[in-house]
């Protein structure tokens, strides 16, 4: 499944409008620290293991498409 991911700046959530997920975080886009931190996310809201969650395209963007496997 590959979904869309937007990244904002906030408290730690996930919210889904069915076309794609918003994932706030308070980690800095420095070394992957945000990257990280929307995967770890995005395991626990889909309840799937952070090695099955991979960053498509958009690694240096806040607009991210996510492959799920």
């Amino acid at each position: 499944m590959i979904i869309t991911v937007i990244v904002r700046e906030g408290n730690k959530a996930v919210k889904s409008d069915g076309e794609k997920f918003t994932v706030y975080t308070t980690k800095q886009r420095i070394n992957g620290q945000a990257n990280a931190d929307v995967i770890r996310q995005l395991s626990r809201f889909l309840n799937v293991s952070e090695e099955r969650i991979r960053i498509l395209r958009g690694l240096r963007s806040r607009r991210k498409t996510v492959l799920i496997e």
